[in-house]
């Protein structure tokens, strides 16, 4: 087993198990008809599970990061040491962890049969904003470990402004700033998964 497919198994562990918490709490959902269901909560969720899928579409090429940065060194007369360090793979442990979080947030085991949606969402509101905010730091983190923080120019930017969106989200209840952190999120989602990161190829 090569240290791609070893690190990746269990990244794939902990993206799998946040899609089976989704799903589950869906069909639940719509099985026992529980809860009152919520537009604002209804979005993350699905932000949520795009986030999933297209950061388990983009972990693939991480083989090909670690393949051109090693020939690269090689190509250069200078040492070859792995991609693979303890450092990335704490990096990447962290980012999948945070991704696993939203999952559980969003459809806690806890929850009431007489809580709606909307309440839930609310009440752990705080903390969903915070593990995207660090999930979004750790993808920071791992992108500058691929050298690829300006590529493209406009990465640092878009990352940025969904933080400070989140942020924003985390602080303010109000229903209309929810709604359209929400919307926001979906549409730039949606945008950067057909568009940026729409082919391996081109990561």
């Amino acid at each position: 087993m090569s240290e791609f497919e070893y690190i990746t198994v269990l990244l794939s562990v902990i993206f799998g198990l946040a899609m089976s918490q989704l799903l589950r709490g869906l069909a639940v959902a719509v099985h026992q008809q529980r809860g009152q269901w919520d537009v604002v909560h209804t979005l993350w969720v699905v932000n949520a599970f795009l986030l999933l899928a297209l950061n388990w579409w983009v972990t693939f090429g991480f083989q090909a990061f670690a393949e051109e940065y090693e020939a690269t060194l090689l190509a250069q007369g200078l040492p070859s040491p792995s991609f693979w360090t303890i450092e990335l793979f704490l990096t990447l442990l962290l980012w999948a962890v945070f991704l696993y979080m939203p999952s559980v947030l969003l459809f806690p085991p806890d929850q009431t049969p007489d809580e709606s949606y909307n309440e839930v969402f609310h009440r752990n509101r705080f903390w969903l904003m915070a593990t995207l905010i660090g999930f979004l730091l750790m993808d920071i983190a791992q992108t500058g470990f691929r050298r690829a923080l300006f590529d493209p120019w406009y990465y640092l930017p878009f990352v940025a402004h969904w933080i400070l969106l989140l942020a924003v989200a985390m602080r303010v209840r109000r229903r209309p700033v929810q709604k359209f952190v929400a919307w926001w999120i979906f549409g730039t989602l949606v945008v950067w998964s057909l568009g940026v990161r729409r082919v391996l190829a081109l990561l």
